[in-house]
C-alpha cells in the first residue's frame, strides 16, 4: 500500500503533475451525520487535508457509503475524485462516468427495490428514464 509522500496540496487537484495516482484507504474514511469524507496526511507539508466524497441525505439510495468506501478503495485515485468534484461533477456523475458498471449495478438493485416497495408509481418514476 503506498503512503502519502508523494502527494502536495497541488497534485491533489492536479492529477497530470502526479508521479503516481494515490489510492484511498478504508481506514481513512469518516462517516457522520450523513457526510462521506477522507481525511489524509500530507507528509511534505506536514498538514491533514480533508476531501468530500459523497453527502448521503436519505438512507435510500442507490449507493450506499460502505459500497461507494469499497469501490473508491479498489479502483479510483484520491487525486482522480477530487479533481472531477472541483471541476462540479457530483458523487454520482462521477460514478456514471468512471464506474459505469458499478453504478448500473447499484442503479439495477435500487429500482428494483423501490418498484417493489412503491407499486402504484413504477409508470411515472421508471417510464420515463
Amino acid at each position: 500500500m503506498k503512503d502519502y509522500k508523494n502527494i502536495t496540496e497541488r497534485n491533489i487537484l492536479d492529477p497530470e503533475n502526479t508521479p503516481s495516482a494515490t489510492p484511498f484507504r478504508k481506514e481513512n474514511f469518516n462517516y457522520s451525520s450523513g457526510w462521506l469524507m477522507y481525511q489524509g496526511y500530507h507528509h511534505d507539508t506536514k498538514k491533514w487535508f480533508n476531501i468530500f466524497i459523497a453527502r448521503f441525505k436519505y438512507s435510500q439510495g442507490p449507493i450506499g457509503a460502505s459500497a461507494m468506501k469499497t469501490e473508491l478503495c479498489k479502483n479510483h485515485s484520491i487525486e482522480k475524485y477530487a479533481t472531477e468534484l472541483t471541476n462540479g461533477e457530483t458523487p454520482m456523475g462521477y460514478f456514471k462516468k468512471f464506474a459505469p458498471e458499478f453504478y448500473a449495478k447499484k442503479y439495477a438493485s435500487y429500482k428494483t427495490r423501490m418498484m417493489k416497495k412503491y407499486p402504484e408509481m413504477n409508470s411515472r418514476i421508471w417510464d420515463a428514464e
